[in-house]
This record gives structure tokens, C-alpha cells and sequence, in this order.
């Protein structure tokens, strides 16, 4: 009599029955000729792995990972669908000094801006930028000493007042003086 079990592939196993040799999981084929890798990613990462992830396959099996810009709620790098795990959005403006001297932070879904504060302006780029990708920064150009209904009173690097309108304002007299004789 014919030992089924002893023809089973390297990747099959005998049922229990001990007459049908079967696939292991993550590999496909007839069990006896061929068990081959099942690429298990290839219905694609959101389907598998949920979404903002990315899905490896590896030999026998596969694993996920969360896109940048979103961490695993299990806390470790690689994770398993089913287990519960699933990518959470990063806060990156958590992160002091993330966007540089003189800037704000936004979060975003996966991502993070950054723009000027007031009385700084925005160093090689536009706003809202991204420091790294951007190479972009604030630089404190400006401040704002002061504000009424009519002016904005910003003293600039050169140290010379000048209203928003920039019109030279009066050294004499009080900074208001200054504005009324305009």
C-alpha cells in the first residue's frame, strides 16, 4: 500500500486522515509535486494590511508595515493582520523645534506643515511648507512692537520703523505721536 504522506512536498503536510497531502499556509500547489510561495500582498496592501500600510511578502508568509507618517498602534515596527494593530496618524508637531525658529507646526493626516509666525517670513519656499522636503524655513525678519485700528508697527532687521503702508515714521515724539503727524 502506497505511503501518501511520504510523498508529500517539503512545504505540504499530511492530513489527518493520512491521505491527502496539503499546501502549508502561505504556500500554494497540489501538496505532492509543488508548494510554491503565495504572494499574499498582491490583492493589495489595503485589503490586507488595512489602510496607510504597506504589506511585504516573504517567503511562507508576509508582514505589514504602517506608511510614514503613521506609527502601529501595537507599538512595534511589523505587524500581522487580524492581531488587532493598525496605523495610527504620527502628530509630528509633538516634536519641539520641528518646523524650525519662528514657525508653527500643523498636523496633517500622515504629514505636518509648517508656516511663519507673525513678524517672521518664510526663508527659500512658500508657505505652508515642509523643512525637509521643502528645504524651507522662517526667518525672523520682522517683528510686530505694535498695533492700533489705523497701523501695524513692525521694526525690521534694519532697525528703521516704517507703518504697514511704509511710510518713515517720525523719530520724534512718542511712537503714537509719531503715526498722528504722518
Amino acid at each position: 500500500m502506497l505511503d501518501v504522506c511520504a510523498t508529500c512536498h517539503a512545504n505540504a503536510h499530511c492530513d489527518d486522515s493520512g491521505k491527502v497531502c496539503n499546501c502549508k499556509y502561505g504556500f500554494v500547489g497540489n501538496g505532492i509535486t509543488y508548494c510554491q510561495d503565495k504572494d499574499e500582498c498582491q490583492i493589495g496592501a489595503n485589503k490586507i494590511c488595512g489602510q496607510h500600510t504597506t504589506c511585504q511578502n516573504t517567503y511562507g508568509s508576509y508582514y505589514c508595515t504602517c506608511l510614514a507618517g503613521y506609527s502601529p498602534s501595537n507599538n512595534m515596527s511589523v505587524f500581522i493582520p487580524n492581531d488587532g494593530t493598525h496605523c495610527q496618524d504620527i502628530d509630528e508637531c509633538g516634536i519641539a523645534g520641528l518646523c524650525g525658529a519662528g514657525a508653527q507646526c500643523r498636523n496633517l493626516e500622515g504629514s505636518f506643515d509648517c508656516s511663519c509666525q507673525l513678524g517672521h517670513q518664510v526663508h527659500n519656499g512658500v508657505e505652508p511648507f515642509h523643512p525637509v522636503r521643502d528645504y524651507a524655513s522662517c526667518k525672523g525678519e520682522t517683528a510686530v512692537i505694535g498695533l492700533t485700528d489705523t497701523y501695524v508697527i513692525i521694526v525690521h532687521s534694519s532697525s528703521e520703523c516704517r507703518s504697514w503702508g511704509f511710510h518713515t515714521i517720525k523719530q520724534e515724539g512718542s511712537m503714537l505721536d509719531g503715526l498722528s503727524n504722518l
